[in-house]
């Protein structure tokens, strides 16, 4: 053998193997990294802190307890916040959207591991014994036995590259007068690799589950914020509409007590010979109208409170259920509004379901440039690069009167120290092509990958258009209830001043129950009118901070996440 041949053999073989275990070293390093540790981009709507749930549970309870403590019985006036926060921490929906993200975030490991070495070994004993037709084999019948074992790692990479390094041993015997050493201990050390040059080359196409999952663990995370402003949203506008059930129940009874005294008045009036009965029946006509208004109201109240406690997931056994819900009072219009390009361009960077379209879309583009990657011909390198060492016990052979013994005589240890030294080596190098005919298939994919990207940015632009047309009409709801509250509390002032009047002329015979009774309910009709403009400019107000994605910002809950998430 050639002694810089070997030289030069076993240099190029040390280096490959030194080369691939510290790419498995670095490799392992990557993969132990802990995805938990870093977090989604800086517009996520979430504030995240490990170990946190979304409102402690303790705290909360102890706010219910106090409320219910300082209370009058069966009766609660329920803050907007508190209800909201309750809401927040019995949601179903939100606590399934929470689960999401740490179950993808082990999809992300899930998929990361496919690039884990994978250590393996392999052992067997094999014997046999078959009848021989040559004259030169020494013995009518072959014994052979080979006791052989096989340890490796391998690994793919991420550019590609798939790599095993296998370290085999044998001990091999058999009964043949030819056998120079008797047993041989054979040892080798090998490494393989095959790399793709077109087809699966690059560290962005063998990697796309990766990216995707963790792509996928921000589309969990904006889900879930999701999930938390519609839970809010819907608990909102629920609580704006209980406020409105309770004050038009209240107004209903203050109508229904003007009427009753209005009829014990006409009664008394009647005795006295000073009117008519007629009077006295028109009242409790009235009396028994307005109180069928008090039943409907006292009913409506009932569904809107079953309504809202069930969005509060309020269940028997909590201190809240078998209480009488009432509401803050709410405060008069008088928040400045935005425009609606500032409205508009706060939802830009708001709104996790425009963050998902966006991200859903970078998804679209990871698979198109994959598929295009998969429709170039296969053309991988394959490589193997190994030592090799024998030993053996020596057995002197003579044949025409010559005498020989086998130069690499010794034990086990002999055939290592014979592979250290690369008195034994080889290499291969070779291309393996593969090119499908017509390529249909793949084809396919990639095409399928560009409508579904269009489709993905169609979807992108209608929603910023449902989100542009909410934000209008939001802010118009807002102007206009706005208007309505001001015409409203013109028109109750009116309507008490005009009933006063009214009751004065009463008392001195200038009027009748028929025009009482009309400015009766002129009054009661404004101030019912007024509560609606109220709430529906509150109403209005909480579907524009909905429509931004900012309403649990307006009222300051800060929302934490059972686990963090990591960016890309």
């Amino acid at each position: 053998m050639d002694s810089r041949q070997g030289f030069f053999g076993n240099i190029s073989v040390i280096m490959f193997i030194l080369y691939f275990i510290l790419c498995i070293l670095q490799g392992v390093a990557v993969t132990k990294e802990n995805p938990r540790e870093e977090m989604v981009g800086e517009s996520s709507p979430t504030e995240i802190e490990d170990g946190e749930k979304i409102l402690k549970d303790d705290l909360v309870f102890e706010k219910i307890a106090e409320l219910v403590k300082g209370s009058k019985k069966d009766e609660v006036t329920l803050p907007l916040k508190l209800g909201l926060e309750i809401a927040l921490k019995n949601n179903l929906e939100i606590q399934i959207k929470k689960i999401d993200i740490p179950f993808s975030q082990e999809v992300i490991a899930e998929k990361e591991a496919y690039f884990d070495p994978t250590f393996f070994g392999e052992f067997y004993n094999q014997r046999s014994e078959r009848q021989r037709s040559s004259a030169l084999s020494g013995t009518p019948i072959s014994k052979e036995s080979d006791l052989a074992g096989t340890l490796g790692i391998k690994k793919p990479f991420k550019i590609g590259l798939e790599a095993e390094l296998s370290f085999e041993n044998s001990r091999y015997r058999n009964n043949s007068s030819f056998e120079g050493l008797d047993p041989q201990y054979k040892s080798s050390l090998l490494l393989n690799l095959r790399q793709p040059l077109l087809q699966n080359f690059g560290t962005t196409v063998n990697t796309v589950d990766i990216i995707v999952a963790k792509n996928n663990l921000e589309i969990s995370s904006d889900k879930f914020a999701l999930q938390v402003i519609d839970t809010l949203d819907k608990a909102e506008q629920t609580y704006y509409v209980l406020f409105w059930a309770i004050e038009t129940l209240d107004h209903r009874k203050e109508a229904l007590k003007l009427a009753e005294e209005l009829l014990t008045g006409n009664r008394s009036r009647f005795k006295a010979g000073v009117t008519h009965i007629g009077e006295v029946q028109e009242a409790e006509t009235a009396v028994a109208s307005r109180q069928e208004r008090v039943i409907l109201a006292r009913q409506r109240l009932k569904d809107i409170t079953n309504l809202f406690k069930n969005i509060l997931q309020i269940q028997p056994g909590s201190p809240l259920y078998p209480q009488k819900l009432r509401t803050e009072e709410l405060s008069s219009p008088g928040e400045q509004l935005i425009s609606f390009q500032q409205a508009f361009q706060r939802a830009l960077i708001n709104r996790p379901d425009l963050r998902r379209k966006k991200v859903e879309i970078e998804n679209r583009e990871i698979f198109l440039k994959y598929n295009k990657n998969q429709l170039l011909p296969k053309l991988d390198v394959l490589g193997t690069f190994g030592l090799n060492g024998l030993s053996g016990r020596a057995e002197t052979l003579t044949f025409a009167g010559m005498s020989s013994t086998n130069p690499f005589g010794g034990d086990y240890f002999d055939s290592l120290e014979h592979l250290s030294k690369g008195d034994g080596y080889e290499w291969q190098l070779g291309l393996v092509a593969e090119i499908p005919l017509g390529n249909r298939a793949d084809r396919s994919r990639y095409h399928q990958s560009k409508l579904d990207k269009r489709r993905a940015i169609i979807e992108l632009k209608n929603l910023e258009e449902k989100i542009a047309l909410a934000i209008k009409i939001a802010l118009e709801n807002i102007e206009s209830s706005l208007g309505r509250f001001r015409v409203t509390e013109t028109f109750e002032q009116l309507a008490a001043k005009t009933l006063h009047q009214e009751e004065e002329r009463m008392k001195r015979g200038l009027s009748d129950t028929f025009r009482i009774l009309n400015f009766q309910e002129d009054f009661t009709e404004a101030k019912i009118r007024k509560i609606k403009a109220l709430i529906d400019y509150h109403k209005a107000l909480a579907t524009l901070y909905r429509a931004m994605g900012t309403n649990y910002r307006r009222h300051r809950i800060h929302l934490n996440v059972l686990v963090s998430t990591q960016a890309k």
